[in-house]
């Protein structure tokens, strides 16, 4: 568990488990997202303010009364986040070199997993299982340098934001909730759990849609439902590897995974495209 969770919930096992997994710290796992999130940021000011990542406008919201100056204000947050991570980091364990590279390595095995894995959980659904939409994964051109840092770090700032935000949110609404209602702890936090990882997952899916992104005034696509279902399923994935590996590999993952499809390898390649 994150040690989120141990501070909000006040579970003294929570943290016990997290002292036990150096690498799924929180400090480690931002150090780790803000390479991606610089990349985005630099992606973003070369095109401008045309394409945004839903997660970074969901994240960017405080912001938007110094509408001039947001982009800035996002890196300078970013850099300062790195340092103030760095610093607790190091504090708990010491040099940071190995547990870093060993986050990236982590990263890279996630992202060449998570195609087949999307591919063997939808079998599971058998021929109920929609289409990959091939058509809008893969580029019909050679994606510039821009395109490949947008996306990269767009995943990362999804993770921030649905991962670490929304996961965390609908956990502690959850856990407090049947806790309230008289439930054990153990009951409350597996409810809690599967809540949080389902909700979360639908989140992530639904922000990808206008459904969900005209509340913040922004542009979305038209829902499809099948599109809707690789989302979810792709959620339920990356909040697993949240769960089980922290932020930094789950960020790691979705944006090598997004840099990869851009650049033309991912699941379809498991069918023949």
């Amino acid at each position: 568990m994150t040690p989120l969770f141990s501070v909000l919930a006040d579970d003294d096992e929570f943290e016990e488990e997290y002292d036990e997994r150096p690498s799924a710290s929180i400090a480690l796992g931002l150090l780790a997202t803000v390479p991606l999130l610089l990349c985005y940021e630099a992606a973003v000011g070369t095109a401008g303010s045309r394409s945004r990542n839903i997660a970074e406008v969901v994240l960017s919201a405080p912001f938007t009364i110094l509408a001039p100056h947001e982009h800035l204000l996002r890196v300078l947050l970013w850099m300062a986040v790195a340092v103030a991570a760095a610093v607790a980091a190091h504090r708990r364990l010491g040099h940071l070199g190995p547990p870093l590279m060993r986050v990236g390595v982590e990263g890279a095995i996630g992202a060449l997993v998570l195609g087949p894995a999307l591919i063997l959980a939808a079998s599971l659904f058998g021929t109920a299982a929609p289409a990959l939409p091939l058509n809008e994964w893969y580029p019909d051109r050679a994606p510039d340098l821009a395109a490949v840092g947008f996306l990269a770090g767009g995943g990362a700032y999804e993770e921030l934001v649905f991962r670490l935000g929304g996961f965390s949110l609908v956990f502690l609404v959850v856990r407090h909730l049947i806790s309230f209602f008289g439930a054990p702890l153990v009951a409350a936090r597996w409810v809690a759990e599967v809540a949080a990882t389902v909700g979360s997952a639908v989140l992530f899916a639904a922000f990808h849609f206008e459904l969900a992104t005209r509340w913040l005034g922004w542009r979305g696509d038209a829902f499809d439902a099948g599109r809707f279902f690789w989302y979810v399923l792709a959620g339920l994935l990356l909040c697993a590897l949240f769960r089980w590996r922290g932020l930094g590999v789950a960020a790691w993952t979705h944006g090598l995974f997004n840099a990869a499809m851009i650049l033309g390898a991912g699941p379809g390649v498991l069918r023949g495209h």
